[in-house]
């Protein structure tokens, strides 16, 4: 089995690739209401997809579990092929619930703001808008200058852009292409489409989330 470790800062976009990371056959991130693990995109669509009426945004996220704290390995070796990918999301300053085997294969990716503009975005249109307060904003970013530094020259990491995650769907596409590269996971039709769909759930999500912010 091969394992994808998503290193990110809260706020970097990390839940949002991993949701359409998983609309692909051979990987799985999420499971809702510790149901079966799904294998078909369309139902994988319906469980990961946007609404336009979220009031708490890290309330919504977390309706859904990751298939690494659902599960044992048993019960994943009975469900899902040994071709399969697994995604785990771990933020700078936690530890990796993963427990891949001997013969597994780990793949190490980390998500940076590699802009001002997605500087900017990290800061005051995801962070600042959910949490408000401007000391625990301010201690997000030095914890996030710090992570930067510190894993700066680990080669065992392979980058990938925050610019890109919220710039449009063509450059979000360009960084799923490249995990899905290295990591040898197959693509199809299906999965491009999903995940197109998802893009634009998640930006009207947004967009409509922050108005509402605003009125209040």
């Amino acid at each position: 089995m091969k394992y994808i470790e998503l290193t990110f800062i809260p706020g970097a976009g990390g839940n949002f690739l991993s949701r359409a990371l998983s609309l692909n056959n051979h990987v799985y991130a999420f499971i809702k209401d510790k149901e079966l693990i799904q294998t078909d995109i369309v139902q994988k669509l319906r469980t990961v997809q946007y609404t336009n009426d979220i009031k708490n945004w890290l309330k919504f996220e977390n309706e859904l579990t990751q298939v690494t704290e659902s599960f044992t390995v048993e019960d994943l070796e009975r469900n899902i092929s040994n071709n399969s990918v697994l995604i785990n999301m771990c933020h700078s300053d936690d530890e990796s619930r993963m427990w891949p085997g001997c013969d597994d294969e780990v793949y190490r990716f980390k998500i940076i703001a590699d802009s001002n503009n997605a500087m900017q975005w990290l800061q005051t249109n995801h962070i600042k808008n959910q949490l408000k307060k401007e000391a625990f904003v301010i201690k997000q970013m030095e914890k996030y200058s710090t992570f930067q530094k510190s894993i700066q020259n680990d080669k065992t990491y392979h980058e990938v852009s925050l610019n890109n995650i919220i710039d449009n769907v063509d450059t979000y596409i360009s960084e799923i292409d490249k995990i899905c590269d290295l990591v040898g996971i197959p693509k199809s039709d299906r999965q491009y489409n999903a995940i197109k769909t998802l893009y634009s759930n998640w930006k009207e999500a947004s967009t409509s989330f922050h108005k509402n912010r605003k009125k209040r």
